[in-house]
């Protein structure tokens, strides 16, 4: 067997993922619990792989592009996918849940088939316990349909999918699920004969309820949803731009020597308009959320497909499966199982490698069969159009305009060591890889368009296609790969689990859920005070301005580091850290180094006239910016005194409540105790002051004195519309509000604060968003 079409799919992951499931599960940790089991079963080898042909249905219209390389791509897959089934005696031989002798293929097969159909039955547990019902149900059903099942387990499965059914609505199966499980129970093992027959009764009494529910009620199956994320709702443009791709009419590109290539208003764009629409060219999943998304499609789904060949990947469907195939996975499977040291060399950035190989994949996969030195160059225009740039201008993305080979075609100027070590790593399993599939000289002719870098020995006429393009596919990927971890838009979404009861106060999380790579989006150029916002569905980004939009003005995004957040020395020395450029945006331009929002953000109260008062790093100094009073070094020691009392309340309280060792109303004591002490000294605005504030909402909600949590709320709200303006932050902590004003009975002004919320969601995520209903919906509305 050829070691580079080892196969990662083995019992012994399998097994020990398994492991790690169970100790979570016995923790009561149970995502954690669901993740590990899911990965086991993406490990457990594969004994009967799936048909994965490339090729289209007979009779559909079928690209140049998709006709190029699927047959020897796909002939590299099935290969591989061989391998795994070949590979699975020697695999399963050491698995202690088989009861055949080790190295027999019959016995190995048979004990393969109850681990998976054991993983299946672990998964639907720890779904169970999540409230995961339909999916809890359809693991139970495929675990049951596994011929290898032990007997000793079908009880278990039986009597869960009797309990989930019941819970559905759906009495019907439910009772025949119960029944079954009776049937079995002898077969079960039981710690002790009381535990079997107190079991044995349970059952019974859960089959004469559902018996007589299903006699009262009928059989109403209920829907039951997995608790998922608010995504952007299906958007188009009402104007496309003839002439730049998923941009409204509105916009144009613009070149500039300091800020490169970025996307411009053509003329006067309204707040809440739709400017770009776009789907990205690749994209990576995030590592914590391999095992609940779709690896291609992104989508949430608790019921993944994984890839017969290796344990890398996995999709929602077959479809999903085919479409990755075609684009990118032919070549990366397998690969960063097979490079383990790989992600290691990208200097902390795993992401960027495996982003950088589907970004060539899909090059590779668009040329034609017959690539010229012509077609290469229209590839390479197409990577300036996936802003695929340097940024090393003031402000924002800077690059060049489409078709400047001359300024383009500097493939590994500016790279670190560790990025050129991990593209030479790369490009030898790559072409290895290529060679093996017979696209020597399609992906030769690709590479062989690019300028090697000085000092680099042309190749000769008589060198092979492959030996020529040897010296250019590292370098092209250390470009790829530099450009990548610059260009690449974090894929974000919003949590909807802070929305489970209306009276949450803890504002919703933002997911990164992948990283990819947009042909119109990555043009945006970077701001700390940004016009526009993302929204994100799956690989689909809808773009809108935040704000009122003049003509020639720029559309800016912002990459991370953000005004109000983070102060402009951080903002600074992240945007040089990860994306190599010093920003000249308004806040950063901005006279002093810091603005108004940057000062109180961590500013304390002037006792005279309610100001902004910034303490110096030493020496126990403090002024007022606004009546420019000095503070004197024993008022500003003895305020540092009060500020590490409250510190220490607040560590007392976190603590205690982890512990569950002080009860709500002891809590409400510690934390309004540590309000007291910041609220003497720390300016109204201040971050500090606003989450304590915010965290007194949440308990005082918790115990039901929801005045007193909206008031606590209505403070910190107007701490987060002085730090971050009228954006997301601001429309969340509305919306909050609304609900614990409501809950208080202050009908008058959650509709009022509900409202404002609304209207921000909107202004963001257009007229149809989902989180203005909910937000709506929460107070009737």
């Amino acid at each position: 067997m050829d070691a580079s079409c080892a196969c990662k799919r083995t019992v012994a992951v399998a097994e020990k993922a398994r492991e790690s499931g169970n100790a979570a599960f016995r923790r009561q940790r149970y995502d954690q619990a669901l993740h590990h089991y899911t990965l086991a079963l993406m490990a457990a080898p594969s004994l009967a792989p799936r048909p994965s042909s490339r090729t289209t249905t007979e009779g559909s219209a079928t690209s140049p592009a998709t006709k190029a390389t699927p047959t020897r791509a796909q002939d590299h897959h099935d290969k591989h996918a061989q391998c795994a089934s070949s590979c699975c005696g020697d695999h399963v031989s050491g698995s202690t849940n088989g009861s055949t002798t080790a190295g027999s293929t019959s016995g190995d097969s048979v004990a393969l088939a109850s681990l998976v159909a054991i993983l299946l039955g672990n998964r639907s547990a720890a779904l169970e316990q999540l409230g995961h019902l339909r999916p809890c149900a359809q693991a139970v059903r495929e675990a049951l349909a596994c011929p290898r099942l032990p007997r000793r387990n079908a009880f278990k499965l039986h009597h869960r999918l009797g309990r989930v059914l019941a819970q559905l609505g759906d009495h019907n199966e439910a009772e025949q699920a119960l029944r079954a499980a009776l049937s079995c129970e002898h077969e079960a093992e039981w710690a002790t004969p009381l535990r079997r027959e107190q079991t044995t009764a349970k059952v019974n009494r859960l089959l004469a309820e559902t018996v007589s529910a299903a006699s009262r009620d009928g059989n109403r199956p209920r829907d039951s949803t997995v608790s998922g994320v608010f995504r952007c709702t299906e958007t188009t443009l009402q104007q496309p731009s003839p002439c730049l791709p998923a941009a409204s009419d509105d916009v144009t590109v613009t070149y500039s020597e300091t800020a490169g290539r970025y996307l411009q208003a053509r003329k006067d764009i309204a707040a809440g308009s739709v400017v770009v629409v776009d789907t990205a060219w690749a994209t990576v999943l995030a590592q914590e959320h391999i095992t609940r998304r779709c690896h291609h499609c992104l989508k949430p789904t608790e019921s993944l497909l994984p890839c017969v060949a290796c344990a890398h990947f996995a999709a929602c469907s077959e479809e999903c499966m085919q479409e990755a195939l075609q684009q990118y996975h032919y070549l990366d499977c397998g690969l960063a199982c097979g490079q383990p040291d790989i992600g290691a060399r990208a200097g902390g950035w795993s992401w960027v490698p495996e982003l950088a190989v589907r970004m060539f994949a899909r090059l590779l996969a668009t040329a034609p069969a017959e690539t010229t030195l012509g077609d290469a160059s229209a590839v390479l225009r197409l990577q300036s159009d996936l802003g695929q740039d340097s940024n090393d201008g003031a402000g924002g993305n800077s690059g060049v305009e489409a078709g400047d080979t001359d300024k383009a075609r500097k493939p590994t100027e500016g790279l670190d060591e560790q990025t050129r070590v991990c593209a030479a790593l790369l490009a030898a399993e790559l072409a290895r890889r290529l060679d093996r599939q017979g696209l020597d000289g399609t992906w030769a002719k690709l590479v062989a368009a690019h300028t090697v870098d000085p000092g680099t020995r042309l190749p000769k006429s008589t060198d092979s296609p492959s030996a020529a393009a040897d010296l250019r596919l590292g370098p092209l990927l250390a470009q790829l790969m530099g450009t990548t971890r610059c260009n690449a838009i974090a894929i974000s979404e919003l949590s909807a689990d802070s929305y489970a009861k209306p009276t949450a106060t803890q504002a919703l999380d933002h997911l990164v859920v992948a990283r990819g790579v947009f042909p119109t989006a990555s043009l945006f150029n970077h701001s700390c005070v940004p016009n526009v916002a993302f929204g994100f569905e799956g690989t689909r980004v809808v773009v809108r301005t935040e704000r009122d939009v003049a003509s020639k003005q720029a559309l800016l995004h912002c990459y991370g580091p953000r005004a109000g957040r983070m102060s402009k020395a951080e903002r600074q020395r992240v945007l040089r850290r990860v994306y190599h450029f010093e920003c000249a945006c308004e806040a950063c331009a901005s006279e002093g180094s810091h603005s108004r929002a940057e000062l109180i953000r961590d500013a304390w109260q002037c006792q005279g006239c309610k100001g902004c008062v910034v303490v110096e790093p030493v020496g126990n100094k403090g002024h007022c910016v606004d009546c420019a009073k000095q503070v004197a070094p024993a008022d500003v020691a003895a305020a540092q005194q009060k500020l590490g009392r409250a510190a220490a309340l607040e560590r007392t309280a976190e603590s205690r409540e982890a512990a569950g060792s002080a009860s709500p109303a002891a809590l409400v004591g510690t934390w309004t105790e540590c309000e007291r002490l910041r609220a003497a000294v720390l300016h109204p605005a201040n971050k500090v002051l606003g989450a304590t504030r915010d965290q007194l909402a949440r308990l005082c909600a918790d115990l039901g004195d929801f005045p007193c949590a909206a008031a606590y709320c209505k403070q910190s709200t107007d701490t987060v519309e002085q730090l971050y303006g009228p954006g997301m932050e601001l429309a969340h902590e509305l919306h909050k509000l609304s609900c614990l004003l409501a809950a208080a009975g202050q009908r008058k002004e959650a509709i009022e604060a509900g409202q404002r919320a609304a209207t921000l969601f909107r202004r963001i995520e257009g007229p149809t968003s989902q989180l203005a209903q909910a937000a709506e919906s929460a107070l009737g509305c």
